[in-house]
């Protein structure tokens, strides 16, 4: 009877009224802004990322993907991401090779993501402010590349992560009881983050942060707490576990090659750069426009000396300070705040030079700190002099905010497409940023293997005019010079490139190459010397060098002869091979040992 007097009372409450309209409205603002990327295909870093890449198209056992670099060898062996690695096989087998359930996966953990912002919000404002915070989150244009671009998944796995481990986190905090399934948790969001992206460093030093802010009030959990003291050591021992295989699989626990922008600045210059992007990272977080797939020097300028962009750093510095000083007086966390500043930190270029100089996908965690600490503040001034404003002021903030999020949401929409594929990323990008050196670069690479070669050089020169110290760039012009067969002009590009440049294998066989087809085999045979010498992989070079001597005794015994070919043996009896070159200086090698059994082979029988 008791039962039933208790369900009476819930069963006459309509469902509309029991629904969470809230995060449906959410929900729905998140598809208005990305929906458009389902129709997107793989672009740009998604192919050799996905596409291409055999770690993801095969299906292997978990735990082996933890000995591989984020990227396959032929790109490079930069990054450990194997969590976003794993996922993207899985997704790829579940797919059955289709974009769209990576981008419906992409859309699924974004609405995922805005969803525990507006719960989050709700623990630290009233629920209307909590909503305006959601919505103009959801419908962020910075966000774009994140969603729209399937390898912008690792950002979305460590927004979820991170989220999930600060409310499990807080609820600790207020009860002050540890349950294993709190604990459990929380590691496992902390391991998470970490082997999604390398941004993921952050959640450990985020969680000291709250231990520390929750030690300084009466609270019933904080640092001195036993059980805080082992769950920090918990996720310590869960960072020092990836910062072990991290290091194990790369030889190094830094992350990509270093921008050229500012791979040769000194520290202090770096600090410059960093201190100055500030301003442009409040300007695109708080009215984001106009928004580009790259921000590189010269199109997008650097500060690495002090001028009158730091005073305007200085100046929203300063009014941050006092509105975390209000904050502070007012009793109210301030681990939002600290969340945004470490958020920023890992490429930021202050503490090493980083792969990026501001990209918008580095700012899509720091966004969530931005618009929870936006909500705070609106909470105070609600809660200061909310009885003297009106309703009409009231109705005013609230269209506004609606104003805002249709506009954010149109522009997101709008820029979906642009990640549809590399194509059109890349003419996209270059009509909206013809100075950007990358996109000449990329244009140039592109021709290239269109065998387009006089375009391809036009934009490589264009790119090299804009960037002189992108080894790629300088690279890519003398491969398209190669391909005309401009072997003379190549090789005072590789003078450049093997000066300008720490020395690489690619590069100096390139020039060895070019060489022997100048017939400059002292050249070669000293180049490959001074490679072999310098530490490079030793085998190549040294058959270079056999080889280089081989042309050159060729040289010397029949180039007076008048004889239009030559030719060498190479090797011992048992293993006769024949290198013949002709007047063009293209080389030719025969082994006389296989040719004897392909003709005995061929003998008719007796």
């Amino acid at each position: 009877m008791g039962r039933e007097s208790m369900a009476g009372p819930q069963e006459t409450v309509p469902w509309w009224r029991r629904a969470d309209w809230g995060a449906l409205l959410v929900v729905l603002v998140v598809l208005a802004s990305s929906a458009a990327s389902l129709a997107n295909g793989f672009a740009y870093d998604d192919v050799p990322i996905v596409e291409q890449n055999s770690q993801v198209t095969n299906l292997r056992w978990p735990w082996a993907y933890f000995r591989e670099t984020y990227w396959s060898p032929p790109w490079g062996v930069a990054l450990y991401r194997p969590l976003t690695i794993l996922l993207f096989s899985v997704q790829w087998r579940v797919a059955d090779w289709a974009a769209v359930t990576f981008h419906a996966m992409n859309i699924t953990a974004y609405a995922a993501v805005a969803l525990l912002v507006l719960r989050l919000a709700r623990t630290l404002v009233r629920p209307v402010v909590a909503l305006g915070v959601a919505v103009l989150w959801a419908a962020h244009p910075v966000h774009t590349e994140v969603v729209a671009n399937v390898v912008g998944q690792s950002e979305l796995w460590v927004a979820l992560a991170s989220l999930v481990a600060i409310d499990c986190w807080r609820r600790v905090a207020a009860s002050g009881v540890l349950t294993p399934r709190r604990f459990g948790a929380i590691l496992l969001c902390s391991a998470i983050a970490l082997g999604a992206k390398e941004s993921g460093v952050v959640l450990p030093a985020l969680l000291m942060v709250l231990c520390w802010e929750h030690s300084g009030r009466a609270a019933p959990w904080g640092s001195g707490h036993p059980t805080a003291g082992l769950l920090l050591r918990a996720v310590g021992y869960v960072l020092v576990l990836y910062l072990g295989a991290r290091y194990a699989i790369l030889g190094t626990l830094g992350g990509d090659v270093a921008h050229s922008a500012v791979a040769h600045l000194t520290t202090g210059r770096r600090v410059s750069v960093a201190l100055g992007l500030l301003v442009q990272d409040a300007r695109l977080l708080m009215w984001p426009g106009p928004l580009r797939a790259d921000y590189s020097p010269p199109s997008f300028a650097i500060h690495p000396t002090m001028g009158l962009v730091h005073v305007v750093t200085l100046t929203l510095g300063a009014a941050v300070l006092l509105a975390v000083r209000w904050l502070r007086r007012q009793r109210r966390e301030l681990w939002p705040w600290l969340w945004g500043g470490l958020a920023l930190l890992p490429t930021s270029n202050l503490l090493f030079p980083t792969g990026v100089v501001l990209a918008e996908r580095s700012l899509f965690v720091p966004s969530i700190a931005a618009v929870i600490g936006v909500g705070q503040l609106v909470e105070l001034v609600l809660d200061h002099y909310g009885a003297r404003i009106g309703r009409g002021v009231r109705a005013l903030v609230i269209g506004a905010v609606a104003g805002v999020t249709l506009q954010w949401s149109r522009a997101s929409a709008e820029r979906q497409p642009v990640w549809s594929d590399t194509p059109t990323l890349i003419a996209s990008s270059a009509v909206d940023d013809p100075l950007n050196p990358r996109w000449q670069r990329v244009l140039g690479i592109q021709f290239l293997r269109m065998r387009e070669y006089d375009r391809a050089e036009a934009h490589l020169r264009a790119a090299a005019t804009l960037a002189s110290g992108d080894f790629n760039v300088v690279f890519g012009l003398v491969r398209v010079l190669e391909r005309q067969g401009r072997c003379a002009e190549a090789l005072m590009w590789y003078a450049r490139l093997l000066d300008e440049f720490p020395p690489t294998t690619r590069a100096h066989l390139g020039e060895i190459a070019c060489q022997i087809r100048e017939r400059r085999y002292r050249d070669a045979r000293g180049s490959a010397l001074r490679a072999r010498a310098g530490g490079l992989e030793p085998e190549p070079f040294s058959i270079l060098i056999a080889l280089a001597d081989s042309l050159l005794r060729a040289t010397d015994s029949l180039g007076s002869s008048g004889v239009g070919e030559r030719r060498v043996q190479v090797g011992g009896i048992g293993s006769p091979v024949i290198i013949e070159v002709d007047d063009s200086g293209r080389l030719t090698r025969r082994d006389l040992a296989a040719d004897r059994v392909v003709r005995s082979a061929g003998r008719p029988a007796r």
